[in-house]
């Protein structure tokens, strides 16, 4: 299976970051980030404490 790269999708990426910004905007204002990341073909959403860099919540 051929790993998708973030410049081959350029149109989507641009939509996800534009549909994500507010929400992390607001998590800013609570001293929350908002992290994507990909693990073995599964998207992982991780919830972090500003402050402390506490994983706060993780799914899956």
């Amino acid at each position: 299976m051929q790993e998708e790269r973030d410049d081959e999708f350029p149109t989507g990426i641009m939509r996800v970051r534009s549909a994500v910004a507010p929400l992390d905007g607001f998590l800013r204002s609570v001293s929350r980030s908002l992290e994507f990341r990909r693990e073995d073909g599964t998207i992982v959403v991780i919830v972090r404490d500003l402050t402390t860099g506490e994983v706060i919540r993780q799914s899956p």
